[in-house]
């Protein structure tokens, strides 16, 4: 009896201890995910913008609109962007780490195109993008629901929201870990692979 009662014991004591490493988990992911919405916001509104298109990270259009978006409404979640001046200075490590987190393919900030030249520019000189002023307006995205996967990839679904709460655009996230999550000042654990 003595014995089945210790391996009773043993076997709930083991229990507890991986409920709790699972719950550190869940809480991690958590946070992860939390810092992750500047980057699906940036999706989500440059999708919901009439005429930008679908996800995607081979059109400079469209990762320009996103890069712009995370600078001006989410600057001030990074070290080093300057959201207190006109233009918005965002330096270009910073760009680089936005851009990672948005696009699991980034290999390189491109060129400006000629369709964002108003909005976004480089400073050769002192190596910082300046962001021209907009306005987020009312809508705001909220993560709706997350899960890691076996591979250690993450699916999040996430809305951005009028006002009101009501959804405006949702949309599926394929995370990947964010292999320059190394890098000093990198606030972002996952980078986006897809998004539908």
């Amino acid at each position: 009896m003595k014995i089945l009662l210790s391996l009773l014991l043993a076997l709930l004591l083991c229990l507890g201890a991986f409920s709790g490493a699972l719950a550190a988990e869940d809480e991690q992911l958590s946070r992860d995910m939390d810092a992750m919405l500047p980057a699906l916001d940036s999706v989500l509104r440059a999708t919901a913008i009439e005429g930008a298109g679908a996800y995607n990270p081979d059109s400079d259009e469209y990762v320009w609109l996103v890069l712009y978006l995370m600078g001006m409404n989410w600057g001030s979640s990074h070290e080093g962007v300057q959201t207190d001046v006109e233009p918005v200075v965002v330096p270009k490590t910073a760009m680089a780490d936005f851009a990672r987190a948005a696009f699991a393919v980034f290999d390189g900030l491109t060129e400006i195109p000629e369709s964002m030249a108003q909005s976004v520019r480089y400073d050769e000189a002192s190596g910082n993008y300046l962001l021209a002023g907009s306005d987020a307006g009312d809508s705001a995205t909220r993560v709706d629901a997350f899960k890691q996967n076996e591979n250690g990839s993450v699916t999040a679904v996430a809305s951005l929201c009028d006002g009101e709460g009501n959804q405006i655009l949702g949309m599926t996230f394929e995370l990947t870990f964010n292999l320059h999550l190394d890098k000093a000042g990198n606030p972002f654990a996952y980078s986006i692979e897809s998004a539908k």
